[in-house]
């Protein structure tokens, strides 16, 4: 039916479209996150310059530690729920979810390396 098959290619594409936390290797996972997280911050540097509301969660990523503790916020929060939907629909793709976990496990490591390297105490 033309209604479901749109939905599921909704799916798809905003899948794709949020996907950059879901690559097999951390270092590539992390460098798309540097670039989106980029562009979130000239995004609200572009907002303050026109007096507009800045866009909260895009101001002030200036630090790998932040970059991490954003991603793995945004895994927990969009991702990881979006492809566990996913996964149901599409079993051969539930690999990613793990994926995904692995890449903020990669970034809990950030995350405390930061705060012992500057004497802060570890964040829950």
């Amino acid at each position: 039916d033309p209604f479901h098959r749109t939905l599921i290619g909704r799916i798809i594409v905003h899948c794709a479209d949020i996907s950059n936390p879901l690559h097999s290797s951390f270092e590539v996972a992390r460098d798309w996150a540097v670039r989106v997280t980029t562009e979130f911050s000239r995004q609200a540097s572009r907002e303050k310059e026109l007096n507009l509301p800045v866009t909260t969660f895009m101001d002030g990523i200036d630090s790998e530690y932040k970059i991490a503790k954003l991603q793995i916020g945004f895994f927990g929060f969009m991702v990881k729920p979006l492809f566990h939907t996913a996964g149901l629909l599409f079993p051969k793709s539930s690999h990613l979810e793990d994926w995904g976990e692995d890449n903020c496990d990669g970034y809990r490591e950030v995350i405390k390396k930061y705060e012992e390297e500057h004497n802060i105490t570890p964040s829950s």
